[in-house]
């Protein structure tokens, strides 16, 4: 029931692009984990994760996920969004409970996102606070019309675009956070 089945072409190159900038020992968040697909993905590059979606179904699809790929002790899986994320409700339109936000905080070498291009666009100055300095955000769950307004929101927040692939007309970005 969880969004991630690895077959998306949004998911397929989140990966590609995760396979170009996890490094082992860094810290990543991976932001509306989903079916924890990405999450095992991290982990299995040599990374900790911190797995995070506001769905308690998609916290229990990672979870199960997590265990079943013998990366428990790499991965943190908790009900939640970053920052202003808890303001806009289920991403998907679905129901969720009041829950607090994960402040922001220069926590993380990388943050993965395979989401709404909207919670790009609202996110991206908690992507910036959340990250160290020259960390490295991706942005994926979007189709290439939105990559524009994307771009803007990231540039704006002080990131500039580093890399990007694409599939037919889905896209995902990743932005260097600027010194």
């Amino acid at each position: 029931l969880s969004f991630g089945s690895g077959f998306h072409p949004a998911t397929r190159l989140s990966l590609e692009l995760l396979e170009r900038y996890i490094h082992p020992a860094m810290h990543v968040l991976d932001l509306g984990c989903g079916s924890g697909i990405l999450s095992v993905a991290i982990a299995k590059l040599g990374a900790t994760v911190l797995a995070l979606d506001n769905d308690p179904i998609a916290v229990k699809s990672t979870q199960t996920a997590v265990q079943q790929n013998g990366v428990k002790s790499q991965v943190t899986v908790i009900e939640g969004s970053l920052g202003r994320g808890s303001n806009l409700g289920h991403w998907m339109g679905g129901t969720t409970q009041e829950m607090p936000p994960i402040e922001p905080a220069a926590n993380f070498d990388l943050i993965v996102a395979n989401i709404f291009a909207r919670v790009h666009i609202a996110l991206a100055p908690d992507f910036r606070q959340s990250l160290r300095p020259l960390g490295t955000a991706i942005a994926a769950g979007f189709t290439i019309d939105y990559a524009d307004e994307v771009t803007k929101a990231f540039t704006e927040a002080g990131f500039e675009e580093v890399d990007r692939a694409r599939s037919q007309e889905w896209v995902a970005l990743a932005y260097r956070l600027i010194a």
